[in-house]
C-alpha cells in the first residue's frame, strides 16, 4: 500500500464536536488519528456533514476550522487549521446559554416597554 500523507499520524481517542450551519447544527465525533494538519474523525452517518466546518476538542481545549478531505460512511479525513486566539468560537454550552438569555432578555424588555425589540 503506498503511503500518501505528508505527515505521520498519531493514534487517538478523544471526543469532539462538529459545528456547522452557524453553530446551530452540531454532531458528536470521535478523533481516531492526528497529525499537525489533519486528523481522522469517525461520525456515524457523515453525509449530513459539510465540507467546512468547525471542531471542539474539549480534551485539547481547542477549536479548529475543518476542511473535509474524503470520507466514507462512517469516517472521514479532514484538514485542520487552529483558529487564531481572536477568533477562538465561545464554546457550544456557554454560547448557547448566551443566545437564550438574549431571548429572555429581550422578552423582558419587551413585556416593561410595550414595544417589539
Amino acid at each position: 500500500m503506498i503511503e500518501r500523507r505528508k505527515e505521520p499520524r498519531t493514534r487517538s481517542y478523544l471526543g469532539g464536536t462538529i459545528a456547522f450551519n452557524g453553530r446551530r447544527s452540531t454532531a458528536d465525533c470521535l478523533i481516531r488519528n492526528t497529525s499537525n494538519s489533519g486528523v481522522k474523525l469517525a461520525v456515524d452517518n457523515n453525509a449530513f456533514i459539510p465540507d467546512a466546518f468547525e471542531l471542539h476538542v474539549p480534551q485539547r481545549q481547542g477549536a479548529y476550522r475543518a476542511q473535509m478531505k474524503w470520507r466514507s460512511k462512517s469516517e472521514a479525513g479532514v484538514e485542520i487549521e487552529r483558529f487564531a486566539d481572536a477568533d477562538t468560537p465561545i464554546p457550544l454550552g456557554p454560547a448557547r446559554r448566551i443566545k437564550q438569555l438574549e431571548r429572555e432578555n429581550a422578552f423582558l424588555r419587551h413585556r416593561l416597554t410595550g414595544e417589539a425589540e
